[in-house]
């Protein structure tokens, strides 16, 4: 056998490697060097592109090949393996490096003929019958056209002989095949379906049985038929020739499962019947027995028994596929001219050498199995590939291997390169990171296809030269990033599809009829791109991801733009306060409790692996009284938590792509404005909210793509996950979620999931691939705003807390009601070593004691008691020198009866640069009463108090959306406790009591006993209103303050002040504004205008202002046409529009632009 290719250089590398690794004991992880070519064909030389739309023997005029630019047709050679598909198996034996030269043959007159692969494969059954299978990421086979000057021209194939022996085939198993694809059932899955029979329930399909041998009258037919009935099945019926042909068993489709996740039920019914002549016109009747809500045919296939003679019309060629060695063709007139090729090996066309006889030939193909031939003749008339286009020159086989590639189409290049700088301008590790175009990584690793098969291939060939799972150097491949949407239609054949007219990146999907029938099976994944270990793919439910892989499912250039500005921001600009180590954990009801009981165990994961870093905080809906259906407390306190920011929110229940849990916590309304300053990273252990390769967003995308808010980032499932699985992964991610690298930095979010995925890794006795539906959704390589370095509580009082609150022999510290504590500790690096030049404040929360809390156990749950941190007792600010704070804490004078342990909560930023920390101790109890604290008969002193801004004037008009804003102090402390009855802070209006204020409420950050509250007041109806507040001190005296104001829905937001931040301007200028619309959605226009008053340029920019502070709006100092504008004064304006349509425009300012 080997020496059919002997000669075929291209081939020798690929087929050495093989043996290589079959030889070799044990399983490689890394593919030898050899295998990947130093440099690309495609590095030099010229090339242009071309498509076969089938199967077939194509031809290269000398005139065609000139047309395409080639001055020399005889150094052209073909390169490439069309749509052929290699398999899931990551193996040197079908590893397809680069673009292969294929041998072709070269006619007298220069013509080039070769092989060419199409987008349908055929599957052989056991019974040695034959079914169409369309390539499901392509509609075409590509191929390259180059002259190579470092390359020789293409070989002829190699010639085989032997002596013919055994029985000699005369004749074959034909197909011939009816499919249409362009509808899909479910969006499930990549399976498409055709004809629709709803409203034309016969229909009839012709069908040629050209050179069919009558001695064997027997014609094997399958149809794939896919019905949508409900109350009852339905039956196909067959006709060939207006015969109709006897009912079997498998004419009869069931109903389809009564539920949102199942989109039909498919027949197949095969039979063998007989036929005389070589016409066959086959009627399908779809006849339902109840009502019917889908058929569609799938497809329809034919064998026959034909025999094997060349055709004399048409094309002139033949492609056929034996079991024997011998074969005789007849119907050859002259053989001088003809060809028979096995063509088995794609890439390696072997000539048959045979003897003619007469009008025919006879050979014997010395190679054993089932072979796949094509005959033609040199006068044939055949079809020449499509022109594509021109390929420039590129060798991502020579790119140096980096620590992350962005995978991205050509338009959303420059938004990739954004992202590649946050991550080479990193300052703790700065990593290498390439920008590739999708085109480029098609070209070179799966033959033009926009196949994941190539994504994967190039990021194993990275993988390998990096060392694999022993990196061999600095920089080796870690993370891939793919910046474009999935689809379940990669080739576009949907009216979906086509209407949306996106550029898509592909994904892993499931190919299935059946899969993509039901919602439990069809799917797609994209960790297949990620798992590049030696033979790993076959199956991925055992396969380990080796690099951490995410995507950015943007589906516009303005939405891939919007998209990176978001993240940007979250990286560079998000604010430092202590919602940046804090946690949500939300929890559905009912399942006997067990989501509430996987969210515990998250916890306990996170606080195992490293403790001391997170905060979290719990909403469990079970705990909530139920009213109507929803749960509107749980709701409150979820809005509450995230308005005031949380890193990370963890939700474990029930949901779907248009809302979470059946007591609707989160409707489409809420997404669709849930504005946020602070963003977090979602982590949701629930079914269908990412379904991001369906036509429609799903709730997560459309979360994902707000660009004031929603999330920055999505770990969840675009399909039904079962609840145990689920809870198995969640538990994977709660121990990976604060696993360190080799820099002591908390891990990447890709890191997260990649090493959850490996954590809970099937054995042979666990087969589930539920985990395989999660994905995750953002920048693999990027990091939550939580601090890696440690804030520590080391005394309370000078005594030294104890390392481990379990250590019965360290001393239980308790701070109790009004005693005056000084709580002292030290800023750290990771590792404990304590940051000497770290200068800065530290923002600490005192909690109560830990209680415990047992739910209701309604429908289907159980009562379950869980435990969390106490209600907040003390807001501070302390300054940090030299890597050491203290902390005077004047505890309040109502605490919970309960000893348990309490919690501090630590937050630390520097002044003069961006390193931050943070840490919780649970080191403490707080609980009795402090006897001999101080008497504090002070009252504390309401010193502002007014409405949006503090130009506000008792009686003024506001928005129906004000925000009360009043600044206090006291001598000692200020209660920020609910803990007692009557001494909570609280705001009157009417009727109504709001006593979540302390919720609200900020301390000053000098450390001064005192703070600013900023409490949103929502929904106001027009008219006069008078609100009262009443705040607390420590030592329970109390004061409070009235103030008057009258809502009025045209109200205008009043500008106080616009400018820039540079002037003169260089680069660019940053226009902001002042106004009395704090932390709301404003819409700011700018528009710069030259001194003649002709407008230049105009940006509307929309966002969350930061109090009195406008979301800023950039000008590159280009006017309307893209040009630098020179070198001048200009003037420029502002309009600000609020959220109830109300605008109001400042007056003209002058700027300075400096020459470039």
């Amino acid at each position: 056998m080997d020496l059919t290719v002997s000669n075929i250089s291209n081939n020798i590398r690929i087929l050495a490697v093989a043996a290589m690794l079959l030889c070799a004991v044990g399983a490689a992880r890394a593919l030898p060097a050899e295998t990947y070519a130093t440099k690309s064909a495609l590095a030099s030389g010229k090339w242009v592109k071309v498509s076969v739309d089938a199967t077939g023997i194509y031809r290269l005029t000398p005139a065609t090949l000139r047309r395409w630019g080639f001055a020399d047709p005889s150094k052209v050679s073909v390169y490439g393996y069309g749509a052929y598909r290699t398999g899931n198996r990551l193996s040197a034996a079908n590893f397809y490096d680069d673009l292969p030269a294929i041998p072709v043959q070269r006619l007298a007159d220069g013509t080039i003929v070769f092989y060419a692969y199409g987008p349908m494969s055929w599957e052989q059954s056991a019974s040695r019958r034959y079914v169409g299978s369309q390539n499901v990421y392509t509609t075409k086979g590509y191929y390259y056209i180059g002259e190579n000057p470092e390359a020789p021209a293409s070989d002829s194939p190699m010639t085989v002989s032997s002596e013919v022996t055994g029985d000699i085939a005369e004749t074959y198993n034909a197909r011939l095949h009816h499919e249409v694809d362009e509808i899909s059932p479910g969006e499930a899955g990549a399976a498409l379906v055709g004809e629709d029979f709803r409203y034309t329930p016969t229909r009839y399909f012709d069908f040629k049985l050209t050179d069919r041998d009558e001695s064997d009258p027997k014609i094997w037919m399958e149809c794939s038929f896919v019905s949508k009935t409900y109350s009852a099945s339905a039956l196909l019926k067959f006709t060939v020739n207006g015969t109709e042909l006897p009912e079997i068993y498998a004419d009869a489709i069931g109903t389809t499962n009564n539920s949102s996740y199942y989109h039909g039920v498919e027949g197949t019914p095969r039979r063998t019947f007989e036929l005389s002549g070589s016409d066959a016109r086959i009627g399908i009747t779809y006849a339902p027995q109840g009502t019917t809500n889908g058929a569609w045919l799938n497809y329809l296939t034919l064998n026959y028994t034909r025999k094997l003679r060349l055709p004399s019309t048409g094309e002139g060629t033949l492609l056929f596929w034996l079991s024997n060695s011998a074969a005789r063709l007849s119907g050859v007139t002259d053989a001088s001219r003809l060809h028979v090729w096995d063509v088995s090996n794609v890439l390696a066309p072997v000539a048959m050498q045979f003897t003619a006889e007469g009008s025919g030939v006879l050979w014997n193909n010395p190679m054993y199995g089932f072979r796949s031939y094509a005959a033609w003749t040199e006068n044939a008339a055949l079809p020449e590939p499509t022109l594509v286009g021109s390929i420039a020159n590129q060798n991502l086989h020579g790119l140096d291997v980096p620590d992350m590639v962005i995978v991205v189409p050509a338009a959303y290049a420059a938004q990739a390169e954004r992202i590649a700088e946050l991550h080479r301008n990193d300052k703790i590790r700065p990593m290498t990171v390439s920008v590739i175009e999708d085109q480029a990584i098609y070209n070179e690793f799966s033959s033009g296809s926009p196949d994941v098969h190539g994504l994967r291939r190039f990021f194993k060939m990275l993988y390998d030269r990096g060392g694999g799972l022993t990196p061999t150097s600095e920089h080796h491949l870690q993370y891939a990033l793919l910046m474009g949407c999935a689809t379940y239609d990669h080739r576009h054949l949907t009216t979906d599809l086509k209407r949306m007219n996106t550029v898509t990146l592909p994904a892993w999907v499931t190919t299935t009829m059946r899969s993509s029938l039901n919602d439990n099976d069809g799917f797609t994944c994209d960790d297949f791109a990620a798992i590049l270990a030696d033979d790993s793919g076959e199956n991925m439910a055992y396969d380990k991801i080796s690099i951490s892989l995410g995507r950015l499912p943007v589906r516009s250039l303005d939405e891939a733009t919007s998209t990176v500005d978001k993240l940007c921001e979250y990286v560079k600009s998000s604010k430092k306060t202590d919602w940046r180590n804090q946690v949500l954990i939300l929890a559905d009801d009912e399942d006997q409790a067990i989501h509430m009981t996987q969210a515990d165990n998250f916890e306990k994961n996170i606080e195992n692996t490293d403790p001391g870093v997170f905060l979290t905080n719990k909403v469990y809906i079970d705990a909530y009284e139920k009213v109507s259906g929803t749960v509107p407390g749980a709701r409150e306190e979820m809005f509450r938590l995230l308005d005031a920011g949380m890193a990370y929110w963890i939700y474990l229940g029930h949901a779907s792509n248009h809302g979470m849990s059946h007591e609707k916590m989160l409707t489409m309304e809420d997404i669709n404005g849930l504005y946020l300053k602070r963003i977090p990273i979602l982590i949701a252990g629930t079914c269908d909210w990412l379904r991001w390769d369906s036509n429609t967003l799903s709730a997560g995308e459309i979360f994902f793509h707000e660009r004031y808010g929603g999330t920055i980032a999505t770990i969840s499932a675009t399909r039904p996950v079962y609840i145990s699985e689920n809870g198995r992964y969640m538990a994977a991610l709660g121990r990976n979620f604060a696993v360190r690298d080799e820099y002591g930095r908390l891990p990447a979010i890709g890191d997260i999931y990649r090493n959850a995925k490996n954590n809970i890794q099937n054995s042979s006795s666990i087969a589930s691939d539920n985990h395989l539906r999660y994905v995750l959704m953002g920048d693999p390589a990027m990091r939550a705003v939580t601090p890696s370095n440690r804030v520590r509580l080391e005394t309370i009082d000078g005594k030294a807390l104890p390392g481990n609150v379990n250590d019965d022999s360290a001393e239980q510290i308790v701070v109790s009601a009004m005693q005056r504590a000084t709580f002292a500790g030290s800023i750290t690096d990771a590792s404990g070593n304590i940051l000497t030049d770290f200068n800065g404040r530290v923002f600490v929360t005192i909690y109560d004691a830990d209680y415990s809390t047992t739910s209701s156990g309604r429908g289907s749950g159980k009562p379950y008691t869980f435990d969390t941190h106490g209600g907040k007792l003390y807001t501070g600010v302390a300054v940090a020198k030299d890597g050491h704070w203290s902390l005077e804490v004047a505890m309040p004078g109502e605490i919970a009866d309960n000893f348990r342990e309490a919690t501090a909560n630590m937050y630390a930023y520097a002044d003069a640069d961006d390193r931050d920390a943070c840490g919780v101790s649970h080191a403490f109890y707080v609980y009795g009463m402090d006897e001999n604290a101080p008497e504090d008969t002070q009252a504390p002193t309401i010193e502002a108090m007014y409405l949006n801004h503090e130009s506000f004037v008792d009686g003024s008009a506001v928005n129906s959306d004000p925000m009360l804003i009043a600044k206090i102090s006291d001598n000692v402390g200020i209660n920020v406790s609910t803990a007692g009855i009557g001494h909570q802070m609280t705001l009157a209006m009417g009727r109504k009591t709001y006593n979540d204020v302390s919720q609200y409420y900020t301390a000053n950050d000098d450390g001064s006993a005192g703070g600013t509250i900023c409490y949103p007041l929502s929904g106001l109806e027009k008219g006069k209103y008078s609100i009262t507040l009443k705040v607390w001190d420590t030592a329970g005296n109390s004061a409070d303050r009235t103030i008057n104001f009258n809502v009025s829905p045209s109200a205008t937001p009043r500008i106080y002040d616009v400018w820039t931040d540079s002037s003169p301007a260089s680069v660019q200028a940053n226009f902001y504004l002042r106004h009395d619309r704090p932390d709301q959605m404003l819409t700011v226009t700018v528009t710069v205008y030259n001194m003649l008053g002709q407008p230049l340029w105009s940006n509307t920019t929309k966002g969350l202002s930061d109090m009195y502070v406008s979301t800023p709006v950039v000008w590159n100092l280009t006017d309307g046409a893209g040009r630098r504008v020179p070198r001048g004064i200009y003037l420029y304006r502002a309009v600000i529009v609020g959220e109830d349509g109300q605008e109001q425009a400042t007056a003209s300012q002058r700027l300075a632009v400096t020459s470039k």
